[in-house]
């Protein structure tokens, strides 16, 4: 009996042992490295067609973990292929049988690569479509046992699809998986890129308007439906997200059970995105009623779709130091030093911290969005921008020093802002929105104390406010500021405050516009009317203390302007502008309405100003936006101010038309006294404009004009090529101060479709400045056509000439030719001055650039000769010689005095932007001088000059006869314009006294000689000379 027990048990055993005999065999054969190979060969085999895996193993095994320095590839047909370079996956499978967890001590992999091959287009098959899924009211991911991965390490990172794709450079981290847990520890990394290929999005941009539209005019849906919809959406979403995490225990050899898994996989993640769009856009498109920010009290709003994760994703810390994102329209340029901490639990996202840094600035995010009903938020945001070169320049420098917080708080019924801006001047807003109501109703609150436009320069006057302070602790009024920063610089202040100063000087010279005691209010519906009130006070670019006014009722489509007004200042001048009307920019942009402008005191303005004005205009312009034209009708416009004394009042009527086809003038007239002009008709294609001018009384327009012009202007035919004709006339003398002319008239007239123009102006009695004596017959003409045309000027009597000159211009090369054939002028203080030849003259218009010919002009005291003449890019560039000027002829200027001898002049001519580079040299030899009883005898005399723009400079030398005395100096002056400050030396050594006894009785025989030895000081208006004076001799 206990024989048969034993070997009835040896039967039994036998097969137990030779099972796990048999497992071993098979654990240990997959333990080698031969024995994965053929693993990893008969799945191939097995799944071919869905499942490929390329693994050629250098060492370690399935159980132990694959190690290959040669490419690795696992592609799931028409779903995701990933790869790499090498391969070094190292851990322990014992640990899963002993411990019921995986520990893997370390992934590395050079070049790993996750591309998303999905097909275009996928369609189910008939089997996929009839297998069901059983519904589930939620899902809970759990993962049968825990996994911890110690060291992840991946040079380089690609993640590929037809939408995104992403690069990573240099991966470490260290992650784990257990339960329903999921969590990044750590995660370093140097470069992330991420293209959003948005190149395909054009072509839906019109569905996507279509899409929009039919949205906003949906009538009102069933929201059960909606609510209906989205619950089994949700149902079959969670039912295929069940699926992928059963996959591994559901998949057999068949390639269409496989072929089904990946489909269901796929659907399930765009499941839950078209749910949600689509349940959205239903649930907004029924809430058009909904103005409050709340969800209605009878279920107007429909509570979003819970976003529930079937796992806790934590992220401890992650570090990235560069990232960047970039579309066809859009890349965020370089995005340094981010830090990211986050949980997700449930429904619940907690945001630890998101930090980053960017050439713009820096911002740095903290909070939670619970993502259950209607997703309640709260959020602080804060942020710095940049103190730079580029942030000065780029944005209007809006964000150069900025500093400032928000938080954002509520839910998408009731979502609430509260952000302050703290540098460089405060501003605060506060705003509310509701965002699941198609109507949108929003509140918004902007104030701030005091803007300062350019934004920069308000961070300027901070900094500059603090250094004030820092460099002279007690008060410092605004007109000594300078004095003080100079003194700071001077004794203690470091190169980088020294810096600043300048900077400060230099910037508060600019223009700048601020905007005080500023208040933005506005409440109402976006998709409805807002009301919205506006106040502040200008100051800047002339205004001053002027109060802005804005109460207004504004859409998406129009804006119903009940007042705008600005009441302050211009220049010292008080001011009132104030417009109500309506503006409208559903298609093109309107403006419909009256504006009324007056300023108490004009005489601030001009001197020929004083007392009020007045201006009140009725008009409508449309800007036509596909066209860019204007379209206006100005029904009227009136307006008075007083001029030189005199009332004068401006009138118009009815100016209809636009910019493109031309307008009509009713009537538009000017009055003063007996002084009248004008105008009326039409510009257009056949224009017909006249002008008529009657100023009988020209003393009332300016003091020191008198006399009267009466005449006539007129444009006919295109308003591109208008014909032009002009015919004024003066009766009597006509004055301006010292300037007179009798019988002026002037006639003119201009073609433009025929490229001809003729202007003749005649005048019986032309005075131009006061002790001149009056020219004659004096007439100028000018005529011919654009390609050819002449100049002629001819004036009699003491003081007349002749000009003439003709010329020639080619549109084709936008060249201008011409040349001054004849130049005779005659005065009554010098003798004929002549042209010796005439003056070739070449102008490029376009780029303005051109030279004149090398020239000679001359008369009995000698020639001035002036070389060629260049200019062009801001550049002009010249010669100038006077040679052997014959010094006895300037004795006609001093009758009671006689000179002799010749004198020399050369100089260069270099002016770059206005800045002038002169050099000049004077040279006189023998030269003599007297007058009554003084008489002075030069035997040779050298001046040079310099002028830059910055610095005069002059050396003298100069010797008189037999060795009476010698001139040496030195002058200089520094910045002429402003400071003028003087320096240099001076020498006058062994001065013949004898040469002053003859300058009365005081000096009867002075003998002996005079030196002078010292050095110059001061300005131009307080000269300084330090240095001696010594005399030896006898009177």
């Amino acid at each position: 009996m206990r024989k048969s027990c034993k070997i009835g048990l040896a039967l039994l055993l036998t097969p137990v042992f030779l099972l796990l005999l048999s497992l071993f065999v098979v654990i240990g054969f997959i333990s080698t490295t031969s024995g994965s190979s053929f693993i990893v060969s008969k799945v191939n085999s097995l799944l071919e067609g869905t499942l490929s895996i390329t693994l050629d193993l250098k060492e370690g095994s399935l159980v132990y973990g694959p190690v290959t320095d040669k490419p690795f590839e696992v592609l799931v047909n028409d779903v995701v292929r990933v790869s790499s370079d090498t391969l070094d996956l190292r851990y322990n499978a014992w640990d899963l049988l002993f411990k019921g967890s995986l520990f893997i001590d370390k992934l590395k992999a050079d070049n790993l690569k996750v591309e998303l091959i999905l097909p275009d287009d996928d369609t189910e098959s008939e089997e996929d479509s009839e297998e069901t899924v059983e519904d589930e009211e939620s899902f809970r991911l759990v993962f049968p046992f825990p996994v911890k991965l110690k060291t992840l390490e991946v040079d380089t990172f690609a993640y590929l699809s037809d939408i995104i794709d992403i690069q990573v450079d240099n991966i470490r981290a260290n992650l784990e998986i257990r339960d329903s847990f999921a969590s990044v520890n750590t995660l370093s990394t140097d470069n992330v890129l991420v293209h959003l290929k948005d190149d395909d999005w054009e072509d839906e941009e019109e569905t996507a308007s279509d899409t929009a539209a039919a949205i906003e005019n949906v009538a009102a849906l069933d929201l059960q439906k909606v609510a209906g919809k989205v619950t089994a959406e949700g149902k079959e979403t969670a039912a295929a997200a069940s699926a992928v995490t059963g996959a591994d225990t559901k998949a057999t050899s068949e390639n269409s059970h496989s072929r089904a898994f990946i489909t269901r996989a796929r659907e399930g993640v765009n499941s839950v995105i078209d749910s949600l769009i689509e349940g959205l856009k239903e649930i907004i498109s029924d809430t058009l009623g909904v103005l409050g920010f709340n969800g209605g009290e009878h279920g107007e709003i429909e509570r979003l779709v819970t976003v529930d994760l079937p796992l806790d994703a934590n992220i401890g810390e992650l570090k990235a130091g560069k990232v960047r994102y970039y579309m066809s329209n859009y890349d965020t340029g370089e995005i340094s030093d981010v830090e990211v901490s986050a949980f997700w639990n449930h429904t619940l996202l907690s945001v630890g911290k998101v930090r980053a840094s960017h050439p713009l600035g820096k911002v740095a995010v903290k909070g939670s969005m619970n993502f259950d009903e209607y997703f309640t938020l709260n959020f602080d945001v804060s942020g710095e921008g940049e103190c730079s070169e580029y942030t000065k320049t780029e944005y209007e420098g809006a964000l150069y020093g900025l500093k400032g917080s928000a938080a954002v708080t509520g839910s998408l019924v009731d979502l609430n802002l509260n952000a302050r801006i703290t540098e460089p001047q405060e501003i605060l807003v506060r705003g509310r929105l509701n965002c699941l109501s198609s109507a949108l109703p929003s509140e918004l609150e902007v104030s701030t104390r005091k803007l300062v436009y350019p934004f920069k320069n308000a961070f300027e006057d901070s900094e500059k406010t603090q250094l004030e302070a820092d460099a002279q602790p007690e008060s410092v009024s605004e007109d000594n500021w300078q004095a003080t920063a100079d003194r700071a610089l001077n004794e203690n202040s470091s190169i980088e405050d020294s810096d600043k100063v300048k900077a400060f000087a230099i910037s508060s010279e600019q223009e700048k516009i601020t905007l005080s005691d500023f208040s933005l209010k506005s409440e109402g519906p976006i998709m409805g009317d807002m009301k919205v009130r506006l106040e502040g006070r200008l100051e800047g670019y002339g205004l001053e203390n002027a109060m802005v006014e804005l109460d207004c009722k504004v859409s998406l489509a129009r804006a119903l302007i009940n007042k705008l007004s600005v009441d302050g200042s211009y220049q010292g001048a008080p001011f009132n502008v104030a417009y109500r009307g309506l503006t409208d920019y559903s298609s093109d942009v309107l403006l419909d309405g009256r504006l009324a402008a007056s300023a108490s005191d004009l005489e601030d303005l001009n001197d020929l100003l004083s007392g009020k004005g007045e201006l009140l205009t009725d008009f409508l312009f449309r800007y036509q936006l596909e066209s860019d034209n204007i379209q206006f009708k100005v029904r009227s416009i009136d307006g008075n101010l007083i001029l030189n004394g005199k009332q004068l009042l401006l009138t118009g009527r009815d100016l209809v038309g636009d910019l493109a086809q031309g307008y009509n003038l009713g009537s538009f007239r000017v009055t003063q006294g007996r002084n009248l002009v004008d105008l009326h008709g039409m510009v257009g294609e056949k224009s017909d404009l006249v002008g008529n001018l009657s100023l009988k009384a020209l003393e009332d327009l300016a003091p020191g004009l008198k006399g009267n012009l009466i005449g006539r202007v007129r444009a006919r035919n295109s308003i591109t090529s208008p014909d032009l004709s002009m015919l004024i006339r003066s009766k009597g003398l006509l004055r301006y101060e010292d300037m007179m002319a009798s019988d002026l008239s002037v006639n003119a007239s201009l073609s433009a479709s025929e490229g001809r123009i003729g202007v003749t102006v005649v005048s019986e009695y032309l005075k131009l400045a006061k002790g001149l004596k009056p020219s004659r017959k004096c007439a100028l003409d000018l005529s011919g056509t654009l390609a050819k045309h002449r100049l002629s000027l001819n004036c009699g009597g003491n003081n007349g000439g002749y000009i003439g000159a003709e010329g020639s211009y080619s549109e084709q090369d936008k060249i201008w030719q011409g040349s001054l054939k004849d130049l005779i002028f005659v005065s009554q203080y010098t003798d004929p001055v002549s042209l010796k030849d005439k003056v070739e003259i070449n102008i490029d218009t376009e780029n303005m650039s051109g030279s004149l010919s090398a020239f000679e002009i001359g008369g009995e005291m000698g020639s001035l000769q002036v070389g060629k003449t260049e200019f062009g890019s801001g550049r002009i560039s010249t010669t100038v010689d006077l040679p052997n000027l014959d010094i006895s002829k300037l004795t006609r200027y001093l009758p009671n005095a006689v000179m002799r001898g010749s004198a020399s002049l050369h100089a260069d001519i270099d002016m770059i932007d206005g800045v002038p580079d002169i050099k000049a040299q004077v040279q006189a030899n023998r030269n003599f001088f007297s007058m009554a009883s003084f008489a002075l005898g030069i035997d040779k005399a050298l001046v040079e000059a310099s002028f830059t723009g910055s610095q005069i400079k002059a050396h003298t030398a100069l010797d008189l006869f037999r060795n009476r005395g010698r001139l040496e100096a030195d002058i200089n002056l520094s910045d002429p314009y402003e400071a003028r400050k003087l320096s240099g030396n001076i020498d006058l050594t062994e001065l013949d006294l004898g040469l002053f006894q003859a300058l009365g009785n005081a000096f009867n025989e002075l003998k002996g000689t005079a030196s002078v030895h010292g050095s110059l000081g001061g300005d131009l208006s307080m000269p300084l000379f330090n240095g001696t004076v010594s005399a030896k001799g006898s009177a």
